[in-house]
């Protein structure tokens, strides 16, 4: 019985044990008990270190990570490099007939002044509100997704306010294509 008892408690200590967990530099972390975060509300987000919870029955760990990523609007308003019958590229075929934009397949944004112009915008977005992040998201995927379509809706209302030869200079309201993003996510309380 001696042996069953050591046993027994060695199986208690590992259990309570395995509730440790690390968060890294790069993410920080929620404690869920039965499923509502843990903490008081200034103190729910675990940054860097090692912390003990519960085993899994009672509390699970969400880890977030809050690195910033690049997102690249390359084909949205810009126009198809290559001509799919012929599989040239459109400078080798610009000498043997112009080529008309496909609305389906060629992007573009339509100015102020009914012009259209063809853009690539690269921009970052990163979690700020790990809790609204993961009520109301939950994946990094999906984030991707949601600023994505978040970004062209901002980028096509603040170029319509601007000619083509705003454009053509590079002069873009980037402050107010930002300020539309950030308002469009922050009314879908992303986190984002």
């Amino acid at each position: 019985f001696a042996i069953l008892r050591l046993a027994m408690l060695g199986m208690l200590i590992a259990y309570v044990l395995s509730g440790t967990f690390s968060v890294g530099s790069n993410e920080v972390a929620l404690r869920l008990r039965f499923g509502d975060s843990v903490g008081q509300p200034g103190s729910r987000v675990l940054a860097r270190g090692t912390y003990l919870a519960a085993p899994f029955p009672i509390e699970q760990t969400v880890k977030v990570d809050t690195r910033p990523a690049a997102l690249t609007l390359d084909r949205e308003f810009w126009y198809e490099t290559t001509d799919r019958d012929s599989g040239l590229t459109r400078a080798q075929l610009q000498g043997q007939k112009a080529l008309p934009l496909h609305p389906l397949r060629d992007g573009s944004i339509i100015t102020g002044a009914s012009s259209i112009v063809h853009a690539k915008w690269t921009l970052t977005w990163r979690v700020a509100e790990p809790i609204a992040f993961l009520t109301n998201v939950g994946s990094r995927s999906l984030a991707e997704k949601t600023v994505r379509l978040v970004a062209q809706q901002g980028i096509v209302h603040s170029v319509a306010q601007l000619t083509s030869d705003d454009m053509l200079r590079g002069i873009v309201n980037r402050d107010l294509a930002f300020w539309l993003m950030q308002q469009r996510l922050d009314a879908m309380r992303t986190g984002l």
